[in-house]
């Protein structure tokens, strides 16, 4: 019998990312979470910060109390000239941030934490213009950020505007299939964007690890036993999704996927699952198949096309439908894994490391909320071992047959 650091490796799979409508391609790949997490600050909500990059250490995220409400920050903290704080402010004290009909009250209720009632606060594009230039003016005067009692007299003396959501399209089908396969196509916004300084800052902060010389991609694994199947589980975690640059739905900071292989009592690989985006029972899964119908890589390798942008596993190149939403998984871009463009750095394992199994809070900053409540695809995933049958019973989160 084989080790499980053997099969790991005999089936480790290939990654090809591709380019969008645009002919925009991916910049972000799959990184150690050591270096992801000694980029990022934490934050505590409604508390403060820890923001000095490299010591946020994996090993003190382990003992992190889940109360604190705590959550990484990869680069929404730090996003120069631009009021990233106030955002994480506005989301700390559920205030909402989002399009408004003409003729909206602009007020802001008190942000201490003891208040009962919920702030809310509606902005359109001009109105947020007009909002971070007098935060930016503020700061430049005080030499120090804004605090609660000035932003709320800003925001009380301020008239005017809109959030300037992403200019983002996607396509999306309206009409119902016909017997030709053909839909009715039109362009839709992306519903869930982060500003778009973000994203910019985000590129930028990850450059220094696309020198693979270096630093390598690398992935995540576990092997665990489920519905009779030795499972390897290969997980990738990329730093931020931006899948709504690329014509889709959502942006957030950080991206745990993960590609599953299952083995029987032989080693002898009988199913693979890849996940993509949100898994809702009995409507939309992961991307399954028996390994005979697998596209492989020297026969033991399953080839993964990666959305571009929102890094959903496909097991074909093409456009994937997600909802509204189109997905691209062109392969046109690069390849990671054996005999590609680039080759896996050393696998790290998650079995055994605390901060895998222990931190509960999101790998990614909380922008966006809706009274008080994170909006849909826009936090930081929880970590692989927090991510209850996907880690602990992937066959059956995968609808995967019991071996028989």
């Amino acid at each position: 019998m084989a080790a499980p650091r053997e099969l790991i490796r005999k089936y480790e799979p290939v990654l090809r990312f591709g380019t969008d409508k645009m002919g925009k391609p991916e910049l972000f790949f799959p990184m150690a979470a050591r270096d992801f997490v000694h980029t990022c600050g934490l934050r505590r909500r409604k508390i403060g910060w820890d923001r000095n990059p490299g010591q946020t250490l994996l090993t003190r995220l382990s003992s992190v109390p889940k109360p604190q409400n705590c959550y990484l920050v990869f680069a929404a903290g730090d996003v120069p000239d631009f009021p990233a704080d106030l955002l994480m402010e506005l989301a700390d004290n559920g205030l909402e941030i989002g399009p408004s009909p003409s003729g909206t009250d602009f007020t802001l209720e008190a942000l201490d934490a003891g208040s009962s009632v919920t702030p809310r606060i509606l902005l359109d594009a001009q109105q947020a213009e007009l909002l971070e230039a007098a935060v930016s003016s503020q700061t430049a005067v005080n030499r120090r950020p804004i605090n609660s009692d000035e932003l709320s007299s800003l925001i009380n003396n301020w008239a005017g505007g809109e959030v300037n959501h992403s200019t983002a399209v996607v396509s999306s089908p309206l009409g119902f299939e016909t017997v030709m396969g053909n839909w009715e196509w039109m362009e839709f916004p992306a519903l869930n964007p982060l500003p778009g300084a973000i994203r910019d800052w985000a590129v930028q902060k990850y450059a220094p690890f696309r020198d693979w010389n270096l630093c390598p991609p690398v992935y995540h694994y576990h092997v665990c036993r489920d519905r009779g199947y030795q499972v390897l589980q290969y997980w990738f975690l990329y730093p931020y999704n931006d899948w709504a640059s690329h014509g889709g739905n959502n942006d957030h900071e950080g991206d745990w996927e993960v590609v599953y292989v299952f083995l029987d009592e032989q080693e002898q690989a009988r199913h693979v699952a890849y996940s993509k985006h949100v898994t809702i029972p009995f409507l939309y899964g992961p991307e399954t198949a028996v390994w005979q119908d697998v596209e492989k890589v020297d026969g033991t390798h399953p080839v993964v096309y990666v959305g571009c942008g929102s890094h959903a596993g496909y097991l074909k190149r093409g456009e994937h439908r997600y909802f509204m939403y189109i997905d691209r998984a062109k392969g046109d871009h690069l390849t990671i894994g054996p005999g590609a463009d680039q080759s896996w750095g050393e696998p790290v394992q998650l079995s055994g490391k605390k901060w895998n199994s222990s931190f509960s809070g999101p790998w990614g900053a909380l922008v966006k909320t809706w009274f008080g409540k994170v909006l849909p695809d826009t936090e930081g995933p929880s970590s692989p071992a927090q991510k209850g049958d996907k880690w602990s019973n992937p066959a059956k989160w995968a609808a995967i047959p019991p071996l028989r």
